[in-house]
């Protein structure tokens, strides 16, 4: 599953999930939901770019050893979690 993560295009996907939840709930998204979510979409955004630069830097090198992994997975699986959670419907 990790091994998925390393391709930018499954971390674009992730925030076009995102990005289309958000416009589902267009009608009822407060500002919070807005900024949280936008917020969640340019994490997995730049997370994207940045795994584009480590894919062409680990072909320079003999052994890539990503320990930036064990900062940045971390750090999106808790943004996620956050956005899913602003997604979810309240009670009134």
């Amino acid at each position: 599953m990790f091994r998925l993560l390393h391709q930018p295009a499954v971390a674009l996907a992730i925030a076009a999930v995102f990005a289309i939840l958000l416009m589902l709930r267009r009608g009822t998204a407060t500002r919070a939901l807005r900024v949280t979510v936008l917020f969640t979409i340019g994490v997995w955004i730049a997370f994207a770019i940045y795994e584009w630069r480590m894919n062409v830097w680990e072909h320079t090198v003999v052994a890539p050893i990503r320990i930036d992994l064990l900062i940045a997975l971390p750090v999106l699986a808790v943004v996620s979690l956050i956005g899913i959670a602003a997604l979810l419907p309240r009670k009134q």
